[in-house]
């Protein structure tokens, strides 16, 4: 490992070389088995990641970290290059984050968040009540926006709240801005139609399902959930 290995995880370039990370019991238990899948595909040729590990440091602290790996062959041996990058921070504040929203959601006060140009970021169950907004009429509302703006073949799942998950089967990410763009058209319209003081509008993120570069759905689902939330970090700001 290189100097930014050391202070990543604690450990002197010395004490690492040659010893297994199992021994040195840098990763938990429950990782293992996903670590094992990847260094299978590096021994197959196949680069991974990036992957989300927690990793246990020298003092036993614990560091979040995104990991990709690549085979590489030295004097006959294939090796795997691993670069790790510290995400601890990112995810506490994602964490902070989320506990705040979701503080926001259930307060009993009625809460609005507003941008610049005056439109209704996010309003909260309290809010609803009091200016007599339905929510359940808005996301049918929402429902009929993605019928009429998807393909037939494309698949629309409620994940809960006002959060849903879209399936847009033989597409790839190339696709992603034309899917954008035809969304945020429409749901302009449909504000324009409905004539109501707030504003639909969504955030948004994708993933891709890569033959060559297998993953899961509930990978694929918190990648696009994780790039969702930069967006909608993005918009707040």
């Amino acid at each position: 490992g290189n100097k930014a290995a050391e202070r990543l995880i604690g450990y002197k370039r010395e004490e690492l070389i040659g010893k297994s990370f199992l021994k040195l019991k840098l990763l938990s238990l429950a990782d293992i088995p996903k670590a094992a899948k990847l260094l299978v595909k590096n021994l197959r040729g196949q680069p991974t990641g990036s992957d989300e590990f927690v990793l246990n440091r020298k003092d036993n602290s614990k560091v979040t970290v995104e990991i990709s790996t690549y085979p590489v062959k030295i004097k006959g041996r294939t090796l795997a290059l691993g670069i790790a990058r510290d995400i601890t921070e990112r995810k506490n504040s994602q964490r902070k984050l989320r506990t705040m929203e979701s503080a926001i959601a259930k307060s009993i006060n009625a809460i609005a968040l507003a941008d610049l140009k005056g439109n209704l970021t996010f309003v909260n169950s309290s809010f609803l009540k009091m200016w007599g907004y339905e929510k359940d009429k808005v996301l049918k509302e929402v429902v009929k926006l993605f019928k009429s703006t998807l393909r037939e073949i494309d698949i629309i799942c409620r994940m809960g709240g006002d959060e849903f998950l879209l399936i847009f089967p033989d597409s790839s990410l190339k696709e992603a801005p034309l899917v954008r763009s035809r969304l945020e058209k429409n749901s302009s319209q449909l504000n324009k139609r409905i004539k109501k003081d707030y504003q639909i509008k969504f955030s948004m993120g994708f993933s891709e399902y890569l033959p060559d570069k297998p993953e899961t759905l509930d990978e694929l689902i918190a990648i696009a959930d994780q790039r969702m939330y930069e967006e909608k970090k993005k918009n707040k700001e």
